[in-house]
């Protein structure tokens, strides 16, 4: 998929910096921002796997109060011994 050469030579400061200085910006306006990467997948390979990977995480339906209202009911009297990791595994699992 990348040229190896590429990944051989180039940095990933390098490629940082060649983005950072590039004539080359995107337009919210005009642009398709998961597009606009795609397109630049051969000049910059790891920022484009990156922002590919970031771009592509759904979003919530959730609005973060509702989500948080929901804890009051998990951390009860009789359940105060819940640890941080079963609390947080049980209002994500009620998330889906």
């Amino acid at each position: 998929m990348f040229d190896q050469e590429t990944l051989n030579v180039d940095s990933f400061e390098n490629e940082l910096q060649r983005y950072q200085t590039s004539p080359d910006p995107f337009d919210p306006h005009h642009d398709d921002l998961l597009e606009w990467w795609n397109m630049r997948t051969d000049k910059y390979p790891r920022l484009s796997k990156a922002a590919r990977k970031l771009l592509t995480i759904p979003s919530s339906s959730t609005s973060p109060e509702r989500s948080f209202s929901r804890s009051r009911f998990l951390i009860t009297d009789q359940r105060t011994l819940l640890s941080a990791d079963t609390v947080s595994g049980l209002m994500l699992g009620a998330s889906y």
